[in-house]
């Protein structure tokens, strides 16, 4: 598989404050301390709910997640109990998930070219994309009550309505899109990796993207900030960057010891991101604090979502686990 990930282990965890240098313009920034964090709780999985990578909170007060490895759909609660649901079709490799406007969840099948459907009760319906191979990657729900995709190797953005209506918006060759998020404004706004752009997809398909300055930056991760702007991880420019929805774009240097920032949630008005060794924090001023880990495997898919319970839950795809973080 081409996509580049990370895994985080959180585990004898430690905080240390590091400061980014930022971008022009923006002036210098205060550091902090912060207070040390528990460890995070661990939850293995069996066999048949291998390689966890998409996790997303369901409105059952639950968390679903893909086995990516296993062929299936997990459902773990907040105490740590897990059921899950194996596929009708063989080798979907499912990928993301999210919660839709029907009140099911629903999923991309990355090889199986497919987007899925699993309601609370555990039934299972699924759809094929009509191009062959196109490799279907992030899912989230959009404004429209339909549901938003990414498409590596078509080259395209999907969207699916809840009853199954599926429609192709192309993107320039070369793009690999890949993390997807709803801005502020209404309009889908994703990660190209391979063109180092932002793209920004209105509802009715109208495209926009925004090149980050950084060459071969890589980004692969975005979030909606609490100040209205798009956050994103460079994974190899080794940055966070910032754009606002009229296209003013700012780069924040990582320190040395974080690289390889990749996956984004927004959470207590930061963002989070996932990196080569922990997790990091980043402020709205630009201040990062970095959580790091005893251990990496950077061959892992990873995901991170904040739970009914306020805490970060995440995957471990090769430790084969989900795990709860409360910082």
């Amino acid at each position: 598989m081409s996509r580049v990930r990370t895994l985080f282990i959180l585990s004898g965890l430690c905080a240390i404050a590091l400061l980014g240098a930022c971008g022009p313009g923006t002036g210098s920034l205060p550091s902090r301390t912060p207070a040390p964090n528990p460890a995070p709780a661990l939850y293995p999985l069996a066999a048949g709910e291998a390689g966890p990578t998409g996790i997303t909170a369901g409105d059952d007060g639950a968390l679903w997640f893909t086995a990516f490895d296993a062929n299936a759909i997990g459902r773990i609660t907040p105490a740590g109990v897990v059921t899950h649901y194996s596929l009708p079709s063989p080798s979907d490799e499912p990928s993301s998930i999210v919660s839709g406007s029907d009140g099911a969840l629903w999923f991309t099948e990355f090889f199986g070219n497919r987007v899925g459907r699993i309601a609370r009760g555990g039934s299972i319906a699924e759809y094929p994309l009509p191009q062959p191979s196109s490799q279907p990657e992030i899912i989230i729900a959009g404004p429209d009550g339909a549901l938003w995709f990414t498409e590596q190797s078509a080259q395209a953005v999907g969207r699916i309505t809840t009853a199954g209506a599926i429609t192709q918006f192309a993107l320039p060759a070369g793009s690999n899109p890949g993390p997807m998020v709803l801005g502020p404004d209404g309009a889908m706004w994703f990660c190209e990796m391979g063109t180092d752009r932002i793209g920004r997809i209105t509802t009715s398909g109208a495209l926009t993207e925004y090149p980050i300055p950084t060459k071969n930056s890589a980004p692969w991760g975005i979030a909606a900030g609490a100040d209205g702007a798009l956050w994103f991880s460079e994974t190899q420019g080794g940055k966070i960057g910032r754009l606002t929805t009229t296209g003013t774009m700012t780069e924040y240097a990582l320190p040395a010891a974080v690289k390889n920032p990749q996956a984004m949630m927004q959470a207590s008005g930061a963002v989070w991101f996932l990196y080569q060794g922990g997790i990091g924090q980043m402020q709205m001023n630009g201040t990062v604090t970095a959580y790091p880990t005893a251990s990496v495997d950077t061959d892992s898919l990873n995901a991170m979502t904040q739970g009914p319970d306020g805490a970060l839950w995440f995957t471990e795809r090769s430790g084969n686990a989900i795990g709860r973080f409360a910082p």
